[in-house]
C-alpha cells in the first residue's frame, strides 16, 4: 500500500497543501479491489457540528438526487437515521463499522414522484453555539404539524410525538418536513 506518505505525495499539490496546512494523517488513502488509489474517507477533526454535517450531507444528496450518502458513524447520528427511516424520509440504512476507524453510515435516500426527494427540508435548531432546551409542554412543530422535530432526552432520541407520549422535553435537534 505504501502508507499515507506515499498518498500524500500522489496527490500533487493537495498533498503539499495538506503538509502545508498541518493536516497530514487526516487523510486515509487505501487501494480498492481493482487497485486503484482511491480516498475513501475525510477525517475532519475541525467539523465543529457532526449533526448539521449530517443533515447537509442528506440536504445535498437529495438536491443532487443520489442513491445513497455516506456519513461518519456516531451512536447518536445512527439514532437520527433510525427517526428517518421510521418516520419515512429515507428508504433504509446501513451501518458499516471497520475497526479503529469509526465505520460509516449509509443512507439510502427515498424519492417520489418526478425523482422528487421525500425530504423538502432539514433545519438544525440546537447548536453548538447555542443549545435549545424546551420542557414537555412547550415542545415544537414543525410545519404546523406536518414535519417532524428529532429531540434528545434522557429517555433517548425521540420524535416530537414520542416525546409527547412520554411526556419528557429535552434538547431541540433538527426540524425535517
Amino acid at each position: 500500500m505504501g502508507g499515507p506518505e506515499v498518498f500524500i505525495e500522489s496527490l500533487g499539490y493537495a498533498g503539499y497543501a495538506l503538509e502545508k496546512w498541518h493536516m497530514r494523517g487526516k487523510f486515509l488513502g487505501l487501494l480498492s479491489p481493482a487497485g486503484k488509489r482511491e480516498i475513501w474517507r475525510i477525517y475532519m477533526s475541525g467539523i465543529t457540528d457532526p449533526i448539521s454535517d449530517m443533515l447537509t450531507r442528506i440536504r445535498n444528496g437529495g438536491i443532487a438526487r443520489l442513491t445513497s450518502v455516506d456519513i461518519p458513524y456516531s451512536k447518536f447520528k445512527a439514532e437520527i437515521a433510525e427517526i428517518l427511516d421510521k418516520e419515512g424520509y429515507i428508504k433504509s440504512y446501513e451501518i458499516h463499522k471497520d475497526e479503529g476507524a469509526g465505520g460509516i453510515i449509509r443512507v439510502y435516500l427515498k424519492y417520489g414522484k418526478n425523482r422528487k426527494c421525500s425530504i423538502s427540508g432539514l433545519k438544525r435548531i440546537s447548536k453548538p453555539g447555542l443549545r435549545v432546551y424546551v420542557r414537555k409542554d412547550e415542545i415544537p412543530k414543525a410545519l404546523g404539524g406536518f414535519g417532524t422535530v428529532i429531540l434528545s432526552t434522557s429517555k433517548g432520541v425521540l420524535t416530537d410525538k414520542d416525546a409527547k407520549k412520554q411526556q419528557v422535553g429535552g434538547e431541540v435537534i433538527c426540524f425535517i418536513w
